[in-house]
Parts: structure tokens; C-alpha cells; sequence
């Protein structure tokens, strides 16, 4: 799906994945799969500033510290929760800065979006423990809404990774997402 650029549109996406904590490899992560997939889709929009990189601590600072001064950066968070409701250490440890981040680059805001992915395998079990997997990327969302900083753009994308592809929902959500930062 392509979609044609406009002027406003952001120039700069910064695309952190955290995969589940027990992931042993980062890189066969559903997380890392869907940050790849993302990145594949905006390049194929014309959009060539684009970082894909696993959680670190200070993400969220790099991420609103990003962009040229000429557009407002774009932070695409893709959090793979765990069925406990447990993410990435690191997530966890970003989050805690975000309180103390300072505004120093000019009173520019960082857009941001969030996918949370569950993995549930069954769809029973994906709606019963709906509330406990998400429980803990909704207040990551929240803390990032929270700061100053930060303008979430999107509504944020709860998909169910083993039951679900990314045609379907992730996709899709993309393209929503294109549209919210090109107006």
C-alpha cells in the first residue's frame, strides 16, 4: 500500500521493539518481526529516517531528542507483553526516567504510537486474561502520555500475534497510522 507523501509529513521514525522477557533471541522475536515489518512499510513511503532499535534505557530521551528541528519525530513503541503481563526490564527502566526528561530541545514534542503484542494461543484464553497481559504496556502508554514530550498520534494496537497475522491487524493499523502523521 502506498500512499502519497505530503509536506508535513513526519521525517523521522524511531522504531524501539522489546521483546518478551523470556526471549532468548531478540532477533526471532514476534516484536522484532513487526518492528522490521514497520520499518519495510514507511521506507516504502519515502520516509528514509528511520531507526530500528532494541529497548535501552534511554530510548525514550534519544527518541524525543530526534528529528532535524524541521518536523516532529515519531516514536513507534512495539512492546511484546508477556501472558503475566511482564515486559522487558528495560521497558520498565525507560519508563521510570521518563518523570525526570527535560524539555531541551525547544519545547519540541516527539509523536509516539504503542503496539502491544500479546501471545496467547488460544482465544479463550486471550480474552480472559485480556486486562492482566496488557495490564502493564497500558501504563507504559500512560506514563509516555503523561509527559510533556511526548503526543501520542495514535490509538495504541493490542493484537494477539499467535492468533492473529499482521495483515490483519498490524498492517492496517500502519496505514492509520501514516494518516495520523501526515495531517
Amino acid at each position: 500500500i502506498a500512499i502519497p507523501p505530503k509536506d508535513n509529513m513526519t521525517k523521522t521514525i524511531r522504531i524501539v521493539y522489546a521483546p518478551q522477557p523470556e526471549d532468548r533471541n531478540d532477533e526471532e522475536s514476534a516484536a522484532f518481526e513487526l518492528a522490521q515489518r514497520a520499518q519495510d512499510f514507511f521506507r516504502k513511503q519515502g520516509i528514509e529516517s528511520i531507526t530500528l532499535t532494541k529497548i535501552e534505557e534511554d530510548s525514550f530521551e534519544i527518541a524525543a531528542d530526534a528529528g532535524d528541528g524541521s518536523d516532529q519525530p515519531l516514536l513507534l513503541l512495539i512492546l511484546s507483553c508477556s501472558a503475566d503481563g511482564s515486559v522487558c526490564r528495560l521497558v520498565r527502566k525507560a519508563s521510570k526516567r521518563l518523570p525526570n526528561m527535560e524539555n531541551n530541545n525547544n519545547n519540541k514534542v516527539c509523536c509516539f504510537a504503542v503496539a502491544l503484542l500479546g501471545h496467547a494461543r488460544c482465544e479463550n484464553s486471550a480474552n480472559q486474561m485480556n486486562q492482566t497481559i496488557y495490564g502493564t504496556g497500558r501504563r507504559i502508554e500512560k506514563t509516555l502520555s503523561n509527559n510533556a514530550l511526548f503526543v501520542k498520534v495514535r490509538d495504541r494496537l493490542e493484537n494477539q500475534v499467535e492468533l492473529v497475522g499482521p495483515e490483519q491487524e498490524f498492517d492496517p493499523w500502519l496505514v492509520s497510522l501514516l494518516t495520523c502523521i501526515q495531517s
